[in-house]
């Protein structure tokens, strides 16, 4: 019983945060003033040409500091990102030109192109990373491990991603994760449209390659103590339950759990509540825009 408690502090830990801080600020409006009286007198210079001038300061406060706390995540996100990119370029990118000549004709016929690159290594590892110009790398220890038509429909897999610049779109997915830690309902939605970009890549796949082949190049990559870039946008060929499900024929499903459904129902609730709460709390700054009511 103990045991089981713990593991649900854990996987609501961000949820139980979240309802401890809400909690604090319907207590302790005044830890808001700072940002209510920065809106106020914003309020005073835009008078002529902001229509919600008369917002409750509190509420306009409260959300000021959820798009501050995204914005921080956003910038620390897009640093790690950055850093990783930067780390796998300097340190793991064989010097000496920008694809390997054994497989530069393949790149080409599978729509990669120059964009390859080959990673020194014996850990079997492939991905496209990159958010504005995405690149595909591919270990050595992969293309050794892979017979020649396993490594094109690896190819093929990442040129899929590439052609949609799948990375930039699961940096922003993971972003959206992170931010949506509290409500794991959303989380849960989250991984489905993860779950289903890679599955998008696998389908592109099996319109040039027997099944088979492909299924093959999982099994290898599984068994070969696959290397997990650095990296939150990285589409890889990361052989998880869902693609081998559906490369078996099986329905694809990531359910809800009815727990996860109440935690986000009631974290919203508390949400709304304490929203509710600071419209009603006076401020005590006087208003300084003539329009503005006296709150």
């Amino acid at each position: 019983m103990c045991r089981q408690v713990k593991g649900m502090l854990r996987q609501y830990t961000a949820s139980l945060v979240v309802v401890l801080v809400a909690a604090l600020v319907a207590r302790y409006p005044s830890l808001l003033d700072p940002l209510a009286e920065t809106y106020v007198r914003a309020c005073a210079r835009l008078a002529g040409y902001w229509r919600y001038h008369h917002v409750p300061p509190y509420v306009v406060a409260a959300i000021a500091l959820i798009l501050l706390m995204s914005a921080s995540f956003l910038g620390v996100a897009l640093l790690r990102e950055l850093a990783g990119l930067y780390r796998i370029g300097r340190r793991y990118t064989r010097p000496g030109g920008l694809a390997v000549e054994d497989w530069s004709h393949l790149a080409e016929t599978v729509g990669i192109g120059e964009r390859l690159r080959v990673l020194d290594g014996a850990a079997a590892c492939a991905f496209c990373a990159g958010l504005l110009r995405p690149r595909v790398y591919v270990s050595q220890g992969l293309l050794s491990a892979l017979t020649p038509r396993e490594v094109e429909a690896v190819l093929r897999h990442e040129a899929h991603h590439l052609r949609r610049r799948d990375p930039l779109r699961l940096f922003f997915l993971d972003l959206a994760r992170r931010l949506a830690a509290p409500l794991p309902v959303a989380r849960v939605l989250l991984d489905r449209a993860r779950v289903e970009i890679e599955l998008a890549a696998d389908r592109a796949v099996l319109q040039q390659v027997p099944v088979e082949v492909l299924a093959s190049a999982l099994i290898k990559v599984a068994g070969a103590r696959p290397a997990v870039p650095p990296l939150a946008a990285a589409a890889g060929l990361t052989p998880d339950q869902a693609r081998v499900a559906a490369l078996l024929g099986r329905p694809v499903a990531i359910r809800f759990d009815v727990r996860d459904a109440l935690v986000s129902v009631l974290v919203q609730v508390i949400i709304g509540a304490v929203i509710g709460h600071l419209a009603a709390q006076p401020f005590l700054m006087t208003p300084i825009c003539d329009a503005c009511p006296s709150f």
